[in-house]
């Protein structure tokens, strides 16, 4: 299986499933790459990897398969692996399970209207705009 999972990963168990399907894909990536995990994180509600490549390594790939696992674990609780949605509490953004939304209460005004917080550009609304980050957007009802 390659390198195991180690305490520099900062996750709950319910994305477990989505590390060892990202470690098997970067495993299957050409040797010559040498592409490695070296870290990775919640962040913002979002699985955060971080891989290490050397060589002629393509980084549109590398960058291509951390984004599609950043936006996946947006679909999954990241305590139990149940289906979830990113939840906005005013202090955190958590990506929970209903059983297990409570972790982000209080929630803010706009719970279920932000989809995503992307790393660039500005969260990702519920009708697929994009708003810019210190910018709240406005309230359609």
């Amino acid at each position: 299986m390659g390198e195991q999972i180690s305490e520099r990963w900062a996750f709950r168990s319910g994305w477990l499933g989505l590390i060892q399907e990202a470690q098997a894909e970067i495993g299957a990536l050409p040797a010559a790459w040498k592409a490695r995990f070296v870290g990775g994180k919640e962040k913002f509600g979002y699985l955060q990897l971080a891989i290490n490549w050397q060589g002629h390594a393509r980084r549109d790939r590398i960058e291509a398969i951390t984004e599609r696992f950043r936006r996946r674990s947006l679909t999954i609780c990241e305590e139990c692996g149940k289906p979830g949605r990113l939840r906005m509490g005013v202090s955190i953004a958590a990506t929970r399970c209903n059983d297990h939304a409570s972790f982000a209460a209080p929630f803010r005004d706009d719970d279920g209207r932000i989809v995503d917080l992307p790393p660039m550009g500005g969260p990702i609304y519920a009708d697929g705009s994009q708003g810019r980050y210190g910018q709240q957007k406005a309230s359609s009802s």
